[in-house]
């Protein structure tokens, strides 16, 4: 992938192969930071909003959502979704007070555009069994927790989607150890 800065940013994914050029596509702002979120999908952040593109496809990056504020002074670290493309994470750090290394997480979940702001620097989905169902799987969103002024860091379990048939949500906190 090649993008050039400015107010608008071209991406140009090329074939390694046979070095073809597979897209081309604009993004209206300059881009901070880019993944792979599937095998043909790049995940693009901006300056002000987070876009899915398709490399398969000749439609424009589709906008998923605008960052909070926080984020503007953030150094972007990682962006990752579901497996069902329902929820969505970006994480930033940023210089605190005395110099200390601060985090921000933004949680989103795309169907009913909330968003949830946490103070985590690292994150991941996974799906897996919670119950004695084993045929039935539910997404969890596991973060580490560190909060501005603290010395403790927390890792967290929950589950994100709809519990299991007669079951309740999944959650577990435990502290880390540094």
């Amino acid at each position: 992938m090649r993008a050039t800065q400015g107010t608008k940013t071209v991406i140009q994914v090329f074939n390694l192969d046979t070095k073809a050029k597979v897209k081309q596509c604009e993004v209206n702002e300059t881009v901070r930071f880019w993944k792979w979120i599937e095998e043909d999908t790049l995940g693009i952040v901006g300056q002000t909003g987070v876009y899915h593109t398709n490399i398969n496809s000749t439609e424009a990056p589709s906008k998923i959502f605008e960052q909070d504020a926080k984020f503007s002074k953030c150094q972007i670290m990682n962006y990752g979704i579901d497996s069902s493309k329902k929820w969505c994470y970006l994480v930033g750090i940023y210089q605190g007070a005395a110099n200390a290394i601060c985090c921000h997480m933004q949680l989103f979940f795309i169907d009913k555009r909330q968003q949830q702001i946490l103070e985590g620097f690292s994150a991941c989905f996974t799906d897996m069994p919670i119950s004695d169902q084993t045929d039935y799987k539910n997404s969890l969103f596991c973060f580490c927790e560190k909060k501005a002024g603290e010395n403790t860091q927390k890792l967290h379990i929950m589950e994100i989607g709809n519990p299991a048939p007669n079951g309740q949500k999944f959650k577990k906190t435990a502290d880390i150890q540094i």
